[in-house]
C-alpha cells in the first residue's frame, strides 16, 4: 500500500488481505492522500482470463503486467503477474 501524499522516497507499506481476499484502504485515506496504490502479485499456472474485482464508491484504475486494464476482464500470463490498482480519494467518508 502506498498513499500518494507520501514523500517520493517513502516506502510501500505491507497490507494484508482479509479472509475474503479484500484489502481495506480506509486507513490510507485518513489524511489528505489524493490516491492509494495497491500492488499485488498473482500466480497463474497457465495463461488465462481473470476478473478484477474492486468494490467501493471511489474511482479506480488498474494495470496488469504494466498494461492499463481497459475493463475488469484481464489476461494473465503463465507465471507471476504484477497487478497495480490505484484508488482515488473522492472525498468519501472513511467510516
Amino acid at each position: 500500500l502506498k498513499s500518494a501524499d507520501q514523500p517520493a522516497e517513502g516506502a510501500w507499506k505491507p497490507l494484508a488481505a482479509g479472509p475474503d481476499g479484500a484489502f481495506d484502504l480506509k486507513p490510507a485515506f485518513g489524511g489528505t492522500a489524493p490516491a492509494a496504490y495497491v500492488r499485488a502479485y498473482v500466480f497463474a499456472p497457465k495463461a488465462q482470463k481473470a476478473q478484477l474485482a474492486v468494490t467501493g464508491e471511489n474511482p479506480w484504475a488498474a494495470w496488469v503486467n504494466g498494461a492499463r486494464a481497459a475493463s475488469p476482464a484481464v489476461e494473465l500470463k503463465q507465471g507471476w503477474n504484477a497487478v497495480l490498482v490505484k484508488v482515488a480519494n473522492a472525498g468519501k467518508p472513511a467510516a
